[in-house]
């Protein structure tokens, strides 16, 4: 709750420099390479998902599963093929309006999301198989 003069004062420094203004112009043109590369690998691998929106800013894309979704199972299978996912339900401020994934698409190996995309495809579409 409390932070220390010293900290704010160099955080106001930090973030009034002109070298900021230049990191965040840079940082944003990333996460739209990186929003359009995941959704692109999204909409090869996972066929019968939709990405109802193309976020214009932040770091998550959401994911629509088909109606009938076990997203428990989904979550536990991409897991175990390597793939971290987790469902979108606790971000709904009331139910769910259907089963989603809320991926991130902001870290550090953006040349790996060809391959988390093709194990969640791979994964429900085990699932929709009944296998």
């Amino acid at each position: 709750m409390y932070v220390s003069p010293l900290l704010q004062a160099v955080a106001l420094d930090v973030v009034t420099q002109p070298a900021w203004k230049a990191h965040l112009r840079g940082l944003r043109h990333q996460l739209v390479d990186r929003r359009d590369l995941l959704a692109a690998a999204l909409r090869e691998h996972v066929p019968g998902a939709e990405l109802p929106v193309l976020p214009r800013g932040g770091l998550n894309l959401w994911l629509r599963l088909p109606d009938g979704t076990d997203l428990l199972r989904l979550v536990r299978d991409c897991e175990s093929d390597g793939v971290v996912v987790g469902t979108g339900n606790e971000w709904f401020p009331a139910e769910p309006t259907g089963p989603h994934l809320r991926l991130n698409y902001s870290g550090q190996n953006p040349g790996a999301f060809p391959e988390g995309a093709r194990i969640i495809g791979s994964a429900l579409a085990r699932q929709r198989s009944g296998h």
